[in-house]
This record gives C-alpha cells, sequence and structure tokens, in this order.
C-alpha cells in the first residue's frame, strides 16, 4: 500500500476545504479509507467504507486535535505496512523443524494476488494483482522476470490459466488477455465480452470454457 498515494486521493475526495488536512466534520456519510488508489472506484479493492468516523479518527489523529494531518497519515500507514506483508516462500521437502534456515529457497512480498491463485507453467510463476498487475518469476529461484501492468483494469477474481504457450487472465469487468509465456510481457489479445466475470477459465480438448455472468462460451477453431 502506497501511503504517499492514498493519502494524496484522500485529500483529492475529502479535503472540501483544501487545507491539505482532514477535519471530522469532513468525515461525512461516504467517507471511505482509500487503500488502491489505482483502482476504479467501483472495485471493491478501491476503498473501505468507513462506518464508525470517531474510531477511524482516534486511529491517525495522534495529537488529539480533531485533524488528520499528512504526518499522522504517513506514520499510521507505515504502521499497518508493518503488520501486513504477504509473502511468497518457496520451501524445500524434507523439514521437521524450522525451515526458515534450511530449507527455505527464496521468498518475496511483491506483486502477491489478493483473490486469485499462482499459476506455475514452464518454469515460471505467474502472480496477478487487482489493477491488471501481472508478475513473472522464475520459479527456481524467485527472480522477478517483469513486473508490468497487462492493459486490462479493474479487480480480478478469476486465476491465471496456461493454454500451451500462452497464459489467459480474465477480469471482473469482463475482459480476457491473453498473454506469451516469455521472460518479457507480451499481451497478444484482449477481448472484452461486455459481462462479469469471476469464473477462472478451463481448457478442454483444445477448447476454452469461460463462464462470464450470463453465458457459457466454448472457444476454439
Amino acid at each position: 500500500m502506497d501511503a504517499a498515494a492514498t493519502w494524496r486521493a484522500t485529500i483529492e475526495e475529502f479535503d472540501r476545504n483544501h487545507d491539505n488536512q482532514i477535519q471530522r466534520e469532513e468525515m461525512t456519510e461516504g467517507f471511505a479509507f482509500i487503500q488502491r488508489p489505482e483502482l476504479p472506484r467501483d472495485n471493491p479493492g478501491y476503498g473501505l467504507p468507513v462506518r464508525d468516523m470517531d474510531t477511524l479518527l482516534r486511529i491517525f489523529d495522534h495529537d488529539k486535535n480533531g485533524i488528520i494531518r499528512e504526518e499522522e497519515w504517513m506514520q499510521t500507514m507505515s504502521g499497518f505496512a508493518a503488520l501486513s506483508q504477504p509473502t511468497l516462500m518457496a520451501i524445500r521437502p524434507g523439514a521437521t523443524r524450522d525451515a526458515r534456515q534450511s530449507h527455505v529457497a527464496w521468498e518475496t512480498r511483491r506483486g502477491i494476488p489478493e483473490t486469485s491463485s499462482l499459476l506455475y507453467c514452464r518454469g515460471r510463476l505467474y502472480l496477478l494483482r487487482d489493477g491488471g498487475q501481472l508478475t513473472c518469476l522464475e520459479a527456481s529461484t524467485g527472480t522477478e522476470l517483469f513486473r508490468e501492468r497487462i492493459g486490462a483494469p479493474g479487480q480480478y477474481i478469476a486465476s491465471p490459466i496456461a493454454a500451451g504457450d500462452k497464459v489467459i487472465v480474465a477480469s471482473v469487468p469482463g475482459i480476457v488477455s491473453i498473454i506469451a509465456v516469455a521472460d518479457e510481457l507480451k499481451v497478444l489479445a484482449r477481448n472484452s465480452f461486455q459481462e462479469q466475470i469471476f469464473a477462472t477459465p478451463a481448457v478442454v480438448e483444445n477448447r476454452i470454457y469461460l463462464r462470464t455472468a450470463g453465458h457459457l462460451y466454448a472457444l476454439g477453431e
């Protein structure tokens, strides 16, 4: 979570008197704790609606003057970041006690998905985050080959799948992207199905089965 980005987004949306601070009276109905300002506003990951404004104010307002300043925001958010750091580890089999020193091959805290599962394909791991950020790691070493946006923003609940030498990803807004299995990002195609997609696509006998909110598609030659 980028604390500076969340502060800018909060100020832009809720600082009605433009003093670069958030007063309690500005924390009215509709106030949200913005978590991922790079996502569309209708994405569930964009912001967390706040119902108890006074509790939120107590968390951020360190000097108890009824105002959230930028310094207070940054300090509180850094504390949140220290407590919430998802980690991906590659662990060698065979450990009988604490595996960290002897059996952890590598670990990373970058690019870890909110919902979708990881995909292993041809020696690579693919991690897909909301907003369409795709990370590709070398599975044996954890080396990051690329971490880029695929040009299809929105939330991703469906997991990426492999079909031959291609990776297929489907966003909740209904955009299906076809990506080459390679050490650099190459988007081969991008198609809109005009309906939300929550289910992970499946490949059976050279056909891709895709479930949207209202249809079931079988795609193939």
